[in-house]
Parts: C-alpha cells; sequence; structure tokens
C-alpha cells in the first residue's frame, strides 16, 4: 500500500503571521523536552514554535540529559517535580500573599464536591491542599522566566496536563501583558477513578478559570462537562492529537512470522500480561511479538513470557525496552508488522494506536476511554474491557487469517482513519490558529 507524504508547510499567509509578533508560549510539562516521556508533545511542538515569538518549557525533569527539540527561540527549565524543603517554607508565604484568591478556590471546591455528594475526607482533603500549594510553586517558577525573559505583550500559558500546573496559571497575573491560559486533558488527570482515592480536586476551579481547556478526545469531552457542569463548558473543547505522516511507505510482504507489535509503559493498568496470555493460545500461526516501552512490570513480565511463551516453537517475544520516538517510527518504516495490539483498562485515545495507523496498520484494542472513537471493525477490532485472554486470541487470528483483500481494507482503513482523524498537520495547525484566537 502506498502512503502519500503531507508536508509540513508552516503558515505562509502575511495576516496570520503579523498575528504573531510579541506572542510568547511557557509550555508546562512532566519530562518533556528531556528524557523520553511525553514524546507525544515531540509532534506538537514543531507546530507552536512555528507560531509564536518565544517558546519556554517549565519541565519537572531534573536528571535526564538527552533534550529533544531546539530552536533560536525555545528555552527549557527544569522545575521540581517534588516539594523541596524551600518551597515547604515558601509555600505559605505565597498562600498569605494569594490568601484571598486561595480562599475563594477552596470554597468553591468545597461547594462543589458538596453538590456531587463527594465527602472531603482527610485524604482528598490532604490531595487538595498538596495540589493548591505546588501550584503557588509553579507560579512563582512561571513569573520567574517571565521576568527573566522580560516577556512583553501576549503570553500564553499553557499546561499540558490538567492538575496542579493548570492550576498553577491562574495564580499569574501580569497587569502589563494580555495572558491567556490554557491545559490539555489527558486520562490520569481527567478521570477520577483512575486516580487515589478517586479524587482530582479543583474542577470546577479549572474550567471557570481558564481560557480553554483541550480535551483529546469526545469521550473525555463528555466527562469533563457531566463533571463540571453544562454551565462551564463554554470554555471546554475538543482537540485532537496527532501523529506527522510517513514518508514514503511500499507494504512489504513478511516470508517469516506475522509481526504483532505492542508499545506502553508497562504498569497494571496496561494489562500487557493479557497479551502473552493470549498468545499462549495461539498454536497454528506463527507470530512474533515485540514489545516497546520499560516499566516496573517488565522483569515480572519477561518471567511470564519465558514459562508461557517460552515452550511454544510457534511464538517468539522481543521485550525492546524504552525507545526514542524517531526509532520506533523507524521501526514501523523498516519492517512488515501485521497487527498493533493494546490491552488496556484505562486509556484517553492512545498516540500509539495513531501512530500504528499512520502506517497503515490494524488494531485491536478494548473499548475503553476514548479508543472506540479511533478503533472499529473497519480498521481492525474494538473488544470489550474484561474480555478474557483466551477470547482475544481468537480476535488476534481472526486478523492474522483474514483473506488478502479483507485484511488489505483494514490497512487502507486504518491510514485513513489516521489520515482524517490524527493527522499532526491538520489537527495542530487548528489548534495553534485556536490559541491566536483566544
Amino acid at each position: 500500500m502506498y502512503i502519500p507524504t503531507i508536508p509540513f508547510t508552516g503558515y505562509s499567509d502575511r495576516k496570520m503571521k503579523s498575528r504573531l509578533r510579541n506572542s510568547h508560549l511557557i509550555l508546562l510539562t512532566n519530562q518533556f523536552p528531556y528524557g523520553i516521556g511525553e514524546s507525544f508533545l515531540e509532534n506538537e511542538i514543531q507546530y507552536l514554535a512555528e507560531t509564536f515569538d518565544t517558546v519556554l518549557v517549565l519541565s519537572k525533569d531534573l536528571n535526564s540529559e538527552n533534550i529533544r527539540f531546539n530552536g533560536s527561540h525555545f528555552f527549557p527549565y527544569r522545575m521540581s517535580a517534588k516539594s523541596s524543603f524551600a518551597e515547604l517554607l515558601i509555600s505559605p508565604l505565597l498562600f498569605l500573599k494569594h490568601l484571598s484568591k486561595s480562599i475563594s478556590f477552596i470554597s468553591e471546591e468545597v461547594r462543589h464536591a458538596k453538590q456531587r455528594n463527594i465527602k472531603l475526607t482527610f485524604s482528598r482533603l490532604r490531595k487538595m491542599t498538596h495540589d493548591l500549594f505546588k501550584a503557588l510553586v509553579i507560579s512563582r517558577h512561571i513569573k520567574q522566566v517571565i521576568h527573566t525573559h522580560q516577556l512583553s505583550g501576549r503570553i500564553v500559558l499553557y499546561s499540558y496536563w490538567l492538575n496542579p500546573s493548570a492550576l498553577a496559571t491562574l495564580f499569574v497575573d501580569c497587569s502589563s501583558n494580555e495572558v491567556k491560559r490554557i491545559a490539555r486533558a489527558h486520562r490520569i488527570d481527567l478521570y477520577e477513578e483512575e486516580y487515589p482515592g478517586n479524587y482530582l480536586p479543583f474542577r470546577s476551579v479549572l474550567a471557570s478559570g481558564l481560557n480553554r481547556i483541550y480535551t483529546i478526545s469526545s469521550h473525555g469531552h463528555k466527562y469533563l462537562t457531566n463533571l463540571v457542569g453544562q454551565h462551564l463548558t463554554s470554555g471546554i473543547k475538543i482537540s485532537r492529537l496527532g501523529t506527522p505522516p510517513p514518508v514514503h511507505v511500499e507494504r512489504r510482504e513478511s516470508k517469516e512470522r506475522h509481526l504483532i507489535v505492542s508499545c506502553s509503559f508497562l504498569r497494571e493498568t496496561k494489562r500487557v500480561h493479557l497479551i502473552v496470555e493470549a498468545l499462549a493460545h495461539i498454536n497454528a500461526v506463527e507470530v512474533h511479538w515485540i514489545h516497546f516501552g520499560d516499566g516496573p512490570l517488565r522483569s515480572s513480565l519477561e518471567k511470564l513470557a519465558d514459562n508461557t511463551l517460552g515452550p511454544k516453537n510457534n511464538i517468539k517475544y522481543t521485550f525492546r525496552g524504552a525507545i526514542q520516538n524517531r526509532d520506533l517510527h523507524a521501526f514501523y518504516l523498516e519492517n512488515s508488522v501485521t497487527l498493533f495490539i493494546n490491552t488496556s483498562s484505562s486509556e484517553g485515545i492512545p498516540v500509539t494506536i495513531m501512530e500504528a495507523m499512520s502506517y497503515g496498520i490494524p488494531v485491536i484494542a478494548p473499548d475503553v476511554g476514548g479508543v472506540a472513537e479511533i478503533v472499529s471493525k473497519a480498521n481492525g477490532i474494538l473488544f470489550p474491557k474484561d474480555l478474557p485472554a483466551q477470547r482475544i486470541s481468537s480476535l488476534i487470528e481472526e486478523i492474522l487469517n483474514a483473506s488478502p483483500d479483507k485484511y488489505q481494507a483494514l490497512r487502507d482503513n486504518a491510514y485513513n482513519t489516521w489520515n482524517t482523524q490524527y493527522n499532526a498537520h491538520r489537527n495542530f495547525s487548528t489548534f495553534t490558529a485556536d490559541l491566536l484566537n483566544l
């Protein structure tokens, strides 16, 4: 199958260019541009850098040495993800400095919790207090970089997660500048049931205080609007993530085993053990399964695979560990992948699925979060969340044993799904245009 290239052209319109002057972005992240986390920001950053005069990033990564993006007007900074002793000392002073606003936020959170019949237990009150004080400290970091760079004009404060960093932007006031505050909402920062204690504070405060909250899926949009109430939905919009167009790709028929790929952090919610258990039920087809990603469960999953799949002559398996995003794309270019599989118990819309589909790879994945917005019977198989491993193995075999015409249709539809809904050029161009119109 031939996949065309869609080049990034940037903005050429003179009127658009004139609106970019004296416009700055401060991006708050967990790791990017350091390390390998938040790899999906690698797709977005070039559009942000093209749009704003200056891009400053405040990252919580203090240790990683590699940096994944550079530019003449791009400035990364580090800020501690954990409360240091100095921050513990300064937090009460910051609280007093912003006493009126802090009390109003707490009052609103108490009101909203009561409205939702949420009991504010000690652990939840501790979470609320932690997020508030962390936000106050982060806001101090933001103000420092504004002062350091003597930013003037239009400043967009962009928290990549709907967490204390997003709350921090509400404590930043620059009377001499036009300040806009936005955040994205993904999964762990959005779905309360995925967080310990089933509680994420200041949702209504953020919905009313931020200029825009961008959910990455329709499912997330519906969830958040139901959580905060219809009266606060005007600033909540869907802005899908995307992956870059691949280079020219020709489908290469593999003369060896079917190649199945999965890609995720190795933790409980990813349920990678289901892939191992499903492959254990496959006997008539030769398969090589490769997993990309590391995590605390790696050793136990490798041991499970050794015990379960090791004796099977028709199954090969490889745990490749964490790799750079560009290396994953190189792998897709150089190898004929038959199928991508995801078995998570919770997701937003996985960027890993977008990446696979951009190379025309059919996908098997569970119906959780917004996955149903990208995976369907047209481009793969969407299965119930609690489907047992033996049934998942049958779905794998259904794809592997599909007729050439049916399989080609799955590949074509996988690519078309990516191209129409998750093409980075289209989605991030729209996103940055919306930032300019705030």
